[in-house]
This record gives structure tokens, C-alpha cells and sequence, in this order.
């Protein structure tokens, strides 16, 4: 699930310890594939209410993992057939569920620590991002989507997803920060998404 090392898309010493690999870099990557089922309730398209669909479930692959989990999204808890996801960045459930001892917490300023960074890999995220984004924690992908400034932060909605950070010298960084910690097994780390718009040669696109 986790790995020491990645380029692009390819990844690296698959890490077994958190604890030995933490002593050997302060950067890991937990790549991801994702899917998300969602309908779209009955509207008048002349009077559109603000939620006009609803998402069912959100399913989680590991990259080099042949099958992935189901999870019930918090909209239909009440005809849930599989576990209800519980924390704002839903892959966070997929390591729960996984066996980690996952807190996710909010932070109001930024604090030197490890960075995982997540990888996202899906059909059409730019549909099924905020499908997999709860409470504060979308609140704050909302805010990078909404971003005007390059240098704090922006995630791009066009025909893909494209997620950046402008530092010193107009280099862009394909990722953004988001002000969360996530305790995994007693040790934490600031959450990353990295984002790319490529198309990858199965066509796929990529927010990571």
C-alpha cells in the first residue's frame, strides 16, 4: 500500500515498516485507484435544487492489488449494503479497513512533519472528486478548487484534473498541501495530494 519511492507513475520499495522507512525518508506514497456510483435524483431542470444526485458508494483499489474494497458513501447510510465511510478523505477509510489505526485531524498552521502523499488514480475525477470528500475536509478541497493563487494551492477542474503549487520561480509542483494530519499506527504525517492531469495509456486520469 505504501512506497519509499515514486516517478511519475511508476513506484517503488514497497514499504513494510513505517517506522524503519521513516528513518530512511520523510516522504511516502500510498497510490490509489478510485471509482465512485452515484445517481441523479428526479429535478426540474428549470428549477434545479442544490444536491441533484447523490453518491452511493466509493470503491478503493490498491495499484498492485488485483481487488478493492466497497465502501457505503454517507448519502444512502441508510440502504447501506457495505461498510459507511466515516472520515473526511475517504481513502483514509481504505487504510482503516486495511488494519491502520487511522486519526485524521484538522491543523490551523503548518507543522514540520513526514508527508504522505496520496496518489489518486480514477476514470473521471473531475466528476468524482468531491464524491470522495466529507465535512471540513472537502470544505478545504472546495477552497483549492475555488483558489485564485498558484502559490497557495489550486486544483483545476477542466477536461482533467489538474492539481498545482507555484513556488519561487514559476516552478509548479504537481500536488497541493492540505492542512491535515493523519495519525496512521501512532505515527503522523501531513496529507499531500499530488496532481497531474496526464492521461495514462489506459486512459485514465490522474489526481495525485
Amino acid at each position: 500500500m505504501f512506497y519509499s519511492k515514486a516517478d511519475t507513475y511508476q513506484y517503488s520499495q514497497p514499504i513494510v515498516s513505517i517506522s524503519e522507512a521513516l528513518l530512511k525518508t520523510s516522504r511516502i506514497y500510498c497510490p490509489l485507484d478510485i471509482d465512485t456510483e452515484f445517481t441523479h435524483l428526479p429535478y426540474d431542470l428549470n428549477r434545479p435544487k442544490k444536491e441533484v444526485s447523490k453518491t452511493i458508494t466509493v470503491q478503493i483499489k490498491e495499484i498492485a492489488s488485483s481487488e478493492g474494497k466497497i465502501y457505503t458513501h454517507p448519502d444512502c447510510a441508510d440502504i447501506a449494503k457495505h461498510p459507511v465511510a466515516s472520515y473526511g478523505f475517504m481513502p483514509i477509510d481504505h487504510l482503516a479497513a486495511a488494519g491502520h489505526k487511522c486519526v485524521l485531524t484538522r491543523v490551523n498552521q503548518p507543522t514540520k512533519l513526514p508527508v504522505i502523499q496520496f496518489d489518486l488514480y480514477g476514470f473521471f475525477l473531475t466528476a468524482e472528486l468531491y464524491r470522495i470528500v466529507q465535512g471540513a475536509y472537502r470544505d478545504d478541497i472546495d477552497e483549492l478548487v475555488r483558489s485564485k493563487n498558484p502559490k497557495l494551492g489550486q486544483i483545476q477542474m477542466g477536461r482533467r484534473l489538474i492539481a498545482s503549487t507555484q513556488f519561487t520561480g514559476n516552478k509548479r509542483e504537481p500536488w497541493v498541501y492540505l492542512p491535515w494530519v493523519v495519525k496512521i499506527d501512532g505515527h503522523m504525517r501531513v496529507s499531500e495530494k499530488k496532481g497531474g492531469g496526464e492521461e495514462l495509456v489506459s486512459g485514465l486520469s490522474t489526481l495525485t
